[in-house]
């Protein structure tokens, strides 16, 4: 009878350990299944923040574009206040010196006293 004991708590043993296994390979099963699924939201999440870094990329690009097409402008802007106004004083030097001329002649013919 002891045979028959070993025998039987052997097979209970293997019936044990096989629901077990099987369990364990359930939950094996549901983490991979969970493993997966998160795995695929983790590729749609960095596939958006791909998208939104280069978005981010374009702007900063398109933003140094605007600034260096602004600083241009406003240097050009500036040499050309710059040259206008050097062809302002001109003119203006030009009519002060016509009008001291001028006034160097009225004074120089009137009769002195």
């Amino acid at each position: 009878m002891d045979v028959e004991k070993t025998i039987e708590f052997l097979l209970a043993h293997q019936a044990r350990m096989a629901a077990e296994n099987e369990g364990f390979h359930a939950h094996q099963a549901a983490v991979r299944a969970d493993h997966e699924e998160r795995f695929k939201l983790l590729e749609v999440s960095q596939l958006e923040f791909d998208e939104r870094l280069n978005r981010l990329a374009k702007f900063v690009e398109d933003s140094y574009r605007y600034l260096d097409q602004a600083d241009k402008v406003s240097r050009e802007d500036l040499l050309r206040y710059k040259a206008e106004q050097r062809e302002l004083h001109k003119h203006m030097d030009e009519r002060l010196n016509a009008m001291i001329q001028i006034v160097d002649e009225i004074i120089r013919k009137r009769p002195q006293q």
